[in-house]
C-alpha cells in the first residue's frame, strides 16, 4: 500500500528538514508493527509504501524529528484479496443427493493467506451451477440459491435436484469467474427409494417355514420430509402368500409388513411410488417347520387331501415356539380355512373346530371343494401360522352316478342310440375324469366327455331283441345298472315320424 501527502498542508514552507528526519511505522489491530518506507521529492510530496500481512484496521504513525505531525496517526484499512484457490466448500450437496429432496452445502471464502473474507462491503460474486454433466450444453437438474453472511465469510448453497434426473452429476461453483478448490463437484442423484431398506440391509433374512415373519423397513433421517404413508409401499411375494400383506408404521418410525412364509425361498419386492426401495428384491431363506402337520381322520399324516374327508392341521407349539413354558388358552387361538377363490365369496369360509391338549392345537374342518385351501392360524388376535392344503376331487360314487336318455330303454337296427352318464362324488358335485366303463356285447360303442362331469354314449344295434346295457364307474356299477333296452327294427320307425331324421343314407320305412 503506498499513499500521498503534501507536506505544504503539513508543514510550514519556510520549515527546513530531509527525507531522513521523518520516519513511520504501521501498528495492526493487534498491536503487531509493520516497516514503512519514505520518500520525499522534488516537489517536497511525502510517499508513505509498507506492505499489509493481513486485513483489518491499520494505524499509520508519522514523526518528524521525532515528533509526531499534527495529523498523525493515520487510520487505513488493508482490505483483503479474493483468491479461488483458497476457496473450500463442504456439505452433503457436494456429495450425494436424492432426486425432489432439497440438499445443501457451505462455502468457506477465503483471502491469499487462508483467512476469512469477510472485510468487504459487498457479497463476493459467486456462480454455483448444478448440471447432468460437464459439457458446456448439459442439461441443468436445478436452481441453486445462495445465502450470504457477510460476518463470518459463509455462503449456503441451497438446491433441490429435479427428479427426472438420476446418477451421475456435477455441481460448478465459481468464485469471481474462476472456480473454487474442488471445482467442478462430482455428486451422484439417488432416486428417493435409496432412502429406504429392510433393517437387514442387502442380506437375506431368515424366517420359519408356516410362522408368522415381521420384515421392517428403515429410512434415513432425510426421508422425513417427504412424508410417505404406508399405504404408498406396495409388497409382492413370490411364491405367492396366503394372506393379504399390509404395511404399517411403527413407534420408531420404521415401515412394518408380515407374512407366513410356505416356500424354501420367498422373493419380497418392495416397490415405493413406482420403484424398487434399496435391497430390494429381499430375499427370505425359510427353515423347515416340523411343528406342522396334516393328518386325515384316521390320524395318518398326508400331503394331498380328498374333497369331503374330515382334516385336522395339527400345530406342536413347543416345536414352534421352541418354548415349553408358555401357557395358551383354546380361546387363544382363531383358525380360518379359505376355499379357492374361484369358488368362494370373499366372506366365506369353511367351519372349523379348534381344540388344545398340553402340548399341541388342533385345527379341525372338512373340506368341500378340491383346490388349494389356505390355513390361517391366530394367536392373540395376530397372524401366527398360515399353511395351504391341496384338497383334491372327491372320488366318483356309482351310488350317485346315474344314466339317462331314450338310449337305455329303446333302440333300433342300424340307427345310432345315445344316452348320458352323469358321474358324481359322494358330496353329489360332478366330477371328472373318471375310469367310465360301458359293456355292451356285440355292439360298437363311442364315448364323449365333456367338462362337466357329463359322458355322451352313442352305439349301433345290430339286432332285434332284448340288449344288456352296462354302465360301471371305477370298477363298480351305476345306479340301476345294467339297463334292459328293447332293440326293434328299422320297420318299427314308421310309427315314429319324429325318428325318420335317424336313418341312415339309404333306408327308407
Amino acid at each position: 500500500i503506498a499513499f500521498v501527502v503534501d507536506s505544504s498542508t503539513v508543514f510550514d514552507d519556510d520549515l527546513e528538514f530531509n527525507e531522513e528526519e521523518i520516519a513511520a511505522i504501521v501498528r495492526t489491530q493487534a498491536g503487531k508493527e509493520i516497516p514503512v518506507k519514505v520518500k520525499l521529492d522534488e516537489n517536497r510530496q511525502l510517499r508513505f509504501s509498507f506492505l499489509p500481512l493481513e486485513a483489518g484496521p491499520l494505524t499509520l504513525v508519522a514523526t518528524l524529528k521525532g515528533l509526531p505531525f499534527f495529523t498523525s496517526p493515520i487510520g487505513v484499512t488493508a482490505a483483503p484479496v479474493l483468491d479461488p484457490s483458497k476457496i473450500v466448500a463442504s456439505g452433503p450437496g457436494l456429495v450425494s443427493s436424492v432426486a425432489g429432496l432439497p440438499t445443501h452445502f457451505t462455502i468457506f471464502v477465503k483471502d491469499t493467506n487462508g483467512n476469512a473474507f469477510t472485510l468487504v462491503v459487498s457479497p463476493v460474486k459467486l456462480d454455483v451451477q448444478v448440471a447432468a454433466s460437464t459439457s458446456a450444453d448439459a442439461k441443468k437438474i436445478a436452481d441453486p440459491q445462495v445465502e450470504h453472511n457477510p460476518t463470518d465469510g459463509l455462503y449456503t448453497v441451497r438446491y433441490t435436484p429435479d427428479a427426472s434426473h438420476l446418477g451421475p452429476a456435477i455441481v460448478n461453483v465459481l468464485a469471481e469467474g474462476a472456480h473454487i478448490n474442488g471445482s467442478p463437484f462430482n455428486i451422484n442423484v439417488r432416486p428417493l427409494q435409496d432412502l429406504f431398506s429392510p433393517s437387514t440391509g442387502s442380506e437375506p433374512t431368515s424366517a420359519k417355514q408356516y410362522l408368522h415373519k415381521d420384515i421392517t423397513i428403515v429410512s434415513e433421517p432425510e426421508a422425513a420430509e417427504l412424508h410417505v404413508r404406508p399405504e404408498e409401499f406396495k409388497v409382492e411375494i413370490s411364491p405367492h402368500s396366503a394372506e393379504e400383506v399390509h404395511v404399517s408404521t411403527s413407534e420408531d418410525g420404521s415401515y412394518v409388513f408380515g407374512f407366513v412364509p410356505t416356500a424354501d425361498v420367498h422373493t419380497v419386492n418392495v416397490i415405493l411410488r413406482g420403484l424398487h426401495i434399496k435391497h430390494s428384491p429381499i430375499s427370505v431363506d425359510v427353515k423347515s417347520n416340523n411343528g406342522v402337520k396334516i393328518v386325515n381322520e384316521k390320524g395318518v399324516e398326508v400331503k394331498l387331501l380328498e374333497a369331503g374327508v374330515p382334516v385336522s392341521v395339527i400345530l406342536d407349539l413347543h416345536k414352534i415356539l421352541d418354548q415349553d413354558d408358555l401357557q395358551f388358552e383354546d380361546t387363544e387361538f382363531e383358525a380360518i380355512v379359505r376355499r379357492p377363490s374361484d369358488s368362494l365369496k370373499i366372506d366365506e369360509a369353511v367351519p372349523t373346530v379348534v381344540t388344545k391338549d398340553d402340548k399341541s392345537i388342533k385345527i379341525s374342518f372338512l373340506p368341500t371343494d378340491n383346490g388349494v385351501h389356505a390355513v390361517q392360524i391366530f394367536l392373540r388376535k395376530r397372524p401366527f401360522i398360515t399353511t395351504e392344503i391341496v384338497v383334491l376331487p372327491a372320488a366318483a360314487d356309482p351310488t350317485t352316478s346315474f344314466a339317462e336318455g331314450e338310449g337305455i330303454h329303446t333302440a333300433f337296427v342300424g340307427v345310432p342310440a345315445t344316452f348320458s352318464v352323469t358321474v358324481k362324488d359322494s358330496l353329489g358335485i360332478h366330477t371328472s375324469p373318471v375310469d367310465l366303463e360301458v359293456n355292451i356285447p356285440d355292439v360298437g360303442t363311442s364315448k364323449v366327455e365333456s367338462h362337466d362331469g357329463v359322458y355322451h354314449v352313442s352305439y349301433y344295434p345290430q339286432t332285434t331283441g332284448p340288449l344288456s346295457i352296462a354302465v360301471n364307474v371305477n370298477g363298480l356299477p351305476i345306479k340301476d345298472s345294467p339297463f334292459g333296452v328293447n332293440v326293434k327294427g328299422v320297420h318299427d320307425l314308421v310309427t315314429l315320424p319324429s325318428a325318420f331324421k335317424k336313418l341312415p343314407r339309404g333306408i327308407t320305412a
